[in-house]
């Protein structure tokens, strides 16, 4: 068996427009609409194979479109393979369909839902079957679900519950999931893997619809990307993150891994302060500094053994005094970067501090993470944005956002990659909105998605670690987009390692700590969103690569 998972660079996320444009420029290219079908249904067939690594029975519901012919090219080969398949029609083809006239020809069971009565033979084959593939309908899906596919999928949602060994692989959608807007229907059947074709659809990453698919895996069919535009956006692949990750050099000292001034904690929240800056240092900075309000500083001296620590002037010996954000500045000159925010809380105090910081042009600037607290800060300062670094990456979730943009919340929900590149240019600085599948907005347009949607994060203090993270790869002179990136990149990758060692339930912040050493370690081993080839393992006749070729 030689198919494989492999890794790319870059991987662009498209919408249905662009599938057309790229399917157009494949057609200059010497590809042809049964080129890219043979070449999905091959694809299909070949992981599935590898996925059984055995002979087993396969139901594969089809459609009237392409998605249905990439299923009915993805039957023949594993009826060749040695697999029992049914062919089961959703969704009337024409009867001088080539492709089904070639799967008849080799023998595979072919039964139209019409013609079923009462689902009688589905029910039988899906509760002997291992798998059941939805080739039902793709990305030209523009109503809801008919009456049959519906109870088609009411049926493998009930043998499920029977079935326990059954699986659903969706071929390039679950059906009746739109492309581009991530609606679903209510009668969309769940995948646990979607085999997404040529290039990720938007709608596999936005709410409702992703939350359609367990696993998502790439297949190459064949298709460029020239057509491409070159801020289309981007979903983060394990390769990447390899390719950008700072070295850490056997010559290296604690200076030359990046120093970090750390801004945070108070009486109600002093556990920021310590998570964040354990964050940091446990993402590999050299030198982490806390700067936090008196009250707690002596709680934190005791707990954060292996970090320096700044004491301000002392005007009251609870909160900070006045003057202390530009205490703060004088102090930057000695470090790489800033994080500044996480448990501030919402004191005048604080507020006097964070503005002073981040507001002022008395002494140079440095990259920052602003987060927490911070944040709500600048959402009560008129045109905050006039006065910032442009080396600053804001780390909003949905309500902090909203608050900061000043507009609802639900907008901000429905509208995250939208919303994320209109404030990233209008107030020049980075936004990670953090979320499932997190996104990353630059001033200039571009626009990354982090693969990781993971209950393991939806914890209090895990934020606070992902400022400390950032924080550590802006102190090691990467960009800001790209500090952001691999931060939100080692966070995620780390909730998967928690998620592994512990579940998804009851896994603390402080957990998660002891597992980014871990995660930079282990970039590709729990990637979540995989990309498969297939590379020749069914080494079919040419009649069987091209079923139009032996239709008589």
């Amino acid at each position: 068996m030689q198919s494989q998972l492999w890794c790319v660079p870059v991987m662009k996320i498209v919408t249905k427009a662009e599938i057309k444009v790229l399917e157009l420029e494949a057609k200059d290219q010497g590809l042809s609409e049964d080129d890219l079908i043979n070449q999905a249904g091959l694809l299909i067939a070949s992981f599935t194979h590898q996925r059984l690594q055995h002979p087993d029975a396969i139901v594969i519901l089809v459609g009237s479109g392409n998605n249905g012919s990439d299923g009915i090219v993805a039957a023949l080969h594993l009826h060749q393979l040695g697999h029992e398949v049914l062919l089961y029609i959703c969704n009337q083809r024409s009867p001088q369909d080539l492709y089904l006239k070639r799967v008849r020809a080799v023998g595979v069971n072919v039964i139209d839902a019409a013609e079923d009565a009462k689902q009688t033979n589905l029910k039988h084959y899906v509760n002997l079957c291992a798998i059941v593939i939805d080739a039902v309908i793709g990305t030209g899906r523009n109503r809801p679900l008919n009456k049959m596919t519906s109870s088609v999928f009411n049926v493998i949602r009930q043998q499920k519950l029977i079935n326990h060994r059954l699986s659903v692989i969706a071929i390039d959608l679950p059906s009746g999931l739109d492309a581009d807007t991530g609606n679903k229907d209510v009668n969309s059947l769940h995948a646990d893997v979607t085999i997404t074709l040529g290039y990720p659809k938007r709608g596999l990453f936005l709410l409702p619809g992703a939350e359609l698919s367990d696993q998502l895996v790439l297949g190459s069919i064949g298709l460029g990307e020239t057509k491409l535009r070159m801020k289309t956006p981007t979903l983060l692949t394990p390769k990447w993150v390899e390719a950008h990750l700072p070295d850490r050099s056997r010559f290296a000292t604690k200076r030359s891994h990046g120093r970090i001034l750390t801004v945070a904690g108070s009486r109600e929240y002093p556990g920021a302060a310590y998570l964040a800056t354990m964050g940091a240092a446990r993402a590999g900075a050299g030198l982490v500094t806390l700067i936090t309000a008196p009250e707690v500083q002596q709680i934190m001296a005791s707990k954060l053994v292996e970090v320096t620590h700044l004491i301000p002037p002392e005007n009251d010996k609870k909160g900070f005094g006045l003057g202390t954000g530009l205490w703060i500045r004088q102090q930057l000159t000695s470090y790489d970067a800033l994080i500044i925010g996480c448990g501030l809380g919402r004191s005048t105090e604080s507020q006097a501090v964070v503005s002073e910081t981040l507001l002022t042009t008395q002494s140079e600037s440095k990259p920052t993470v602003v987060d927490a607290d911070a944040l709500n800060t600048l959402a009560v300062t008129p045109e905050w944005w006039k006065r910032i670094s442009s080396q600053t990456i804001l780390t909003p979730h949905s309500r902090e956002m909203s608050r900061l943009a000043g507009v609802p919340l639900q907008q901000v929900d429905e509208n995250r990659w939208e919303i994320a590149l209109e404030y990233a240019y209008r107030w020049g600085v980075f936004i990670l909105l953090k979320g499932p599948f997190s996104v990353i907005a630059s001033p200039s347009g571009e626009l990354r998605i982090i693969p990781f949607a993971n209950p393991v994060l939806a914890t209090a203090g895990t934020g606070d670690v992902l400022a400390g993270i950032i924080g550590a790869m802006l102190a090691r002179n990467l960009s800001p987009f790209d500090a952001a990136t691999i931060g939100a990149a080692i966070h995620g990758i780390a909730g998967e390692l928690l998620g592994v060692d512990l579940g998804n339930q009851g896994a603390l912040a402080t957990d998660l700590l002891t597992h980014l050493p871990l995660a930079i370690r282990s970039i590709n081993t729990v990637w979540p969103v995989r990309e498969f080839q297939e590379t020749g393992f069914l080494h079919a006749d040419a009649e069987l690569r091209d079923p139009k070729t032996c239709v008589h």
